[in-house]
């Protein structure tokens, strides 16, 4: 459906995880590019008021060049002190492995597309082709 969309001249928000392949992905990408429309995934992080009065001062020289990041955003859990187990989920789908992609393992299969999309951003997409 992206690609038909692209090939149509429309611009395309598409959904975490973009595809279920990376060979769909490049499709996607390629389609978008060969057509001259924006293909975008839906990304909240990169949208807080933090994030980009961060980026502004980045842009503006005022805090120097990112040379690392540490990412620290919370997820829909509540804080821990580390290393105890994981708290309940405010929403229990959550911790559901079925309906979550992942149960548990959220900061990596539910949030970690959100840490990248603001480790790009703040870095100024540094060495990343």
């Amino acid at each position: 459906m992206t690609v038909a969309a692209a090939e149509s001249g429309k611009r395309v928000l598409v959904e975490k995880p973009m595809s279920a392949s990376i060979r769909q992905a490049n499709e996607m990408i390629s389609a978008a590019k060969k057509a001259g429309v924006v293909l975008m995934v839906g990304e909240s992080y990169v949208f807080t008021t933090t994030h980009m009065k961060a980026r502004q001062l980045i842009d503006q020289g005022a805090i120097g060049k990112p040379m690392f990041l540490d990412e620290r955003m919370g997820l829909w859990l509540p804080r821990r002190p580390w290393p105890s187990p994981p708290p309940r989920a405010p929403a229990p789908f959550r911790e559901d492995p079925i309906k979550s992609c992942g149960g548990f393992y959220q900061d990596a299969i539910d949030h970690f597309q959100h840490a990248m999309a603001t480790a790009r951003y703040l870095m100024l997409d540094a060495g990343i082709n």
